[in-house]
């Protein structure tokens, strides 16, 4: 039997300090994150071009340079939508002002209160489009993903898939927006890594856009990113039309 994903949140954290690492990845791995730590720059710019984040921890002094630049790079990378916390020192009203104007989506001081961080991390995700809802119908119109039934619904109209397709389906969904490697899926949707071909994930993708017609046509797109995995992606005007006819 295949297993259900269960998909946690997968959080980068940049920081030099060790005692601050580990602070925040004990506070989000207890909350149900799957937290990745680096102490630099130039560790965390390999973990992204190989796998997925779904938001990204920032300290604005590094040994390799400054958060700062980091933030810019990401926010010019096929990555630029992905939620950015800043978490530093720096705390007059001309550095909250700087970093947010710099392209992050909040701005801590530290130290961080824990619940306070665990709130503002998970409004940030909301606002970035993150789903980690619950079993039930997770509706992503004019698609629906009834959980209890292991079912992909197109205007209420059951498309017969696989559990693996579904597992997938799921994933994609609840990352909408984002890059999302094959590494990344090969990992968390397969539960494998390096022990299945990522030539699978290829195929599975490319049966999926035919069988849900992820094309476009209903206001969805699941598309190749080249060299770092797939993307699926909404767009809003083409969406309310599929609604409407």
């Amino acid at each position: 039997m295949e297993n259900k994903v269960s998909p946690r949140p997968q959080v980068a954290h940049v920081e030099d300090d060790p005692s601050h690492r580990l602070l925040v990845a004990t506070l989000l791995e207890s909350a149900g994150f799957e937290v990745h730590s680096f102490a630099d720059a130039d560790s965390f710019r390999r973990h992204v071009r190989a796998s997925s984040v779904d938001l990204v921890l920032l300290d604005w002094m590094l040994p390799d340079g400054c958060g700062l630049e980091l933030l810019e790079w990401i926010r010019a990378s096929n990555q630029s939508k992905l939620p950015v916390i800043l978490i530093t020192g720096r705390e007059t009203d001309e550095d909250v002002v700087t970093g947010l104007s710099a392209g992050a989506d909040d701005y801590i001081v530290k130290p961080p209160h824990p619940a306070q961080l665990l709130a503002r991390i998970n409004a940030v995700m909301r606002r970035s489009g993150f789903s980690s809802q619950s079993p039930g119908n997770n509706e992503f119109a004019p698609y629906v993903l009834r959980e209890d039934l292991r079912e992909i619904h197109l205007n209420d109209q059951r498309i017969p898939t696989t559990d693996r397709e579904f597992d997938l389906m799921q994933y994609l969904f609840r990352r909408r927006g984002n890059i999302v490697s094959r590494e990344t899926l090969l990992k968390q949707v397969w539960n494998m890594q390096g022990l299945v071909s990522s030539r699978t994930v290829d195929t599975h993708i490319s049966r999926l856009r035919k069988k849900l017609e992820l094309e476009g046509q209903h206001g969805w797109t699941l598309s190749g990113v080249f060299q770092h995995g797939y993307r699926l992606e909404q767009n809003a005007e083409a969406a309310k039309s599929a609604l409407a006819s």
